[in-house]
């Protein structure tokens, strides 16, 4: 499998030896971000990252993934993300959803 349903990484040994080394791992957290925003969740990767106790440099990717999956959509807002730039802010793509979370 090669990206979104995987890890992504450049043609660099440290990019490549990374994505290859969370591969399960980004599985496991693909899913539980997955299932924030299944819930009904409106938020950034920042704020995701900060529900699920997890930094945002592994919390980012998945979210990137599910994007480029069309399993998250853009819903217009902004919120400032840790760095003080404004950051995108996704929901479900399916409007079928569970009960919210938050």
């Amino acid at each position: 499998m090669t990206y979104p349903a995987t890890p992504g990484y450049r043609d660099r040994d440290t990019s490549k030896t990374t994505a290859q080394a969370i591969v399960a791992e980004a599985d496991t957290l693909r899913e539980k971000v997955a299932t924030l925003y299944k819930c009904g969740a409106k938020a950034s990767a920042d704020k995701i990252a900060e529900a699920l106790g997890r930094s945002v440099l592994a919390v980012r990717p998945r979210v990137s993934e599910l994007v480029a999956q069309n399993k998250l959509v853009d819903t217009g807002m902004r919120e400032r993300n840790a760095s003080g730039h404004m950051a995108k802010v996704y929901k479900w793509a399916d409007e079928r959803k569970e009960p919210t979370l938050f």
